[in-house]
């Protein structure tokens, strides 16, 4: 008889979505508080018909937005059947630093955000995501993270080092969608927003992967998304190819050309390794 593998309910996460609708002229950032909130509601909604759709694929959804913006449509947009597992947590303006680029104040509302949930417990694991765009494949991603029968600690993909599109790239993690237990994120990365600084190069990314980097051969620490993030949309800032800026509309198509490539890069390499343990990069 066929054996049926089940989900891991110790594996089904909580979505964790980010948000700065006013980011106050922060560093390249390209649209205005109206546009982002116009974006940021458009994403909200479409994750409440995916939940609607898939009621039992994540524990809840939570929604950090860090500029005190009224978040009144984003909640008469909750299902009523999601009320009790939808939380909004709305921080003050205090310490945000618009200067310091979108990897320091992204990492500050993820530790307080944190600190102040009510519905992610210390042991639970969330899926942190971008919340502008939607993650088209977001059910794939969680099903990535669920379908682990042993019980994993953080979930990442890591970008390979090389050229895309005429550009440098060093290896990095993608933070647009990234898995770890709440008690591991405080371990790990609390407080290390302090030494985030974009204009230095010091992003998400970059941190993310030194943390990787010194949990290689931790069996609980898993690059076991199948394939990156798929989110069509225009970034906040400047794209670039070669040194050269491009026009927003082509940003998607890019996006969607980045991802097939990794997706054909990694079903040739990274799904080797059956039982998905990191070995690095």
């Amino acid at each position: 008889m066929e054996t049926i593998v089940q989900p891991n309910e110790a594996n089904r996460p909580y979505l964790l979505l980010t948000a700065a609708i006013d980011a106050r002229n922060g560093a390249a950032c390209l649209f205005t508080k109206e546009e982002r909130y116009k974006q940021y509601l458009r994403a909200f909604r479409w994750y409440m018909r995916f939940l609607r759709k898939n009621p039992g694929i994540c524990k809840g959804l939570v929604f950090c937005e860090n500029s005190e913006t009224d978040l009144t449509e984003f909640r008469d947009s909750v299902p009523k059947e999601w009320k009790s597992r939808v939380e909004f947590i709305s921080l003050p303006v205090d310490g945000f630093r618009p200067e310091k680029g979108k990897t320091y104040n992204e990492m500050r509302t993820l530790d307080l955000s944190l600190e102040r949930s009510s519905l992610i417990a210390s042991n639970d694991l969330f899926i942190k995501l971008t919340g502008r765009y939607p993650v088209r494949n977001i059910r794939r991603l969680v099903s990535d993270v669920s379908f682990i029968q042993r019980n994993v600690d953080a979930c990442f993909f890591r970008w390979p080092g090389g050229h895309r599109f005429g550009n440098p790239h060093p290896p990095l993690c993608d933070t647009r969608c990234i898995a770890f237990r709440k008690n591991v994120w405080v371990a790990y990365f609390q407080g290390l927003y302090k030494t985030a600084d974009n204009a230095s190069g010091r992003h998400f990314e970059t941190i993310a992967l030194e943390v990787t980097d010194q949990n290689v051969g931790n069996p609980a620490w898993i690059q076991g998304f199948s394939r990156p993030p798929l989110i069509l949309g225009k970034q906040g800032g400047i794209k670039r190819i070669a040194g050269i800026p491009i026009p927003k509309w082509i940003e998607p198509g890019l996006l969607m050309a980045t991802y097939f490539f990794h997706w054909w890069q990694m079903s040739r390499t990274s799904r080797k390794n059956e039982a998905n343990t990191f070995s690095g990069r």
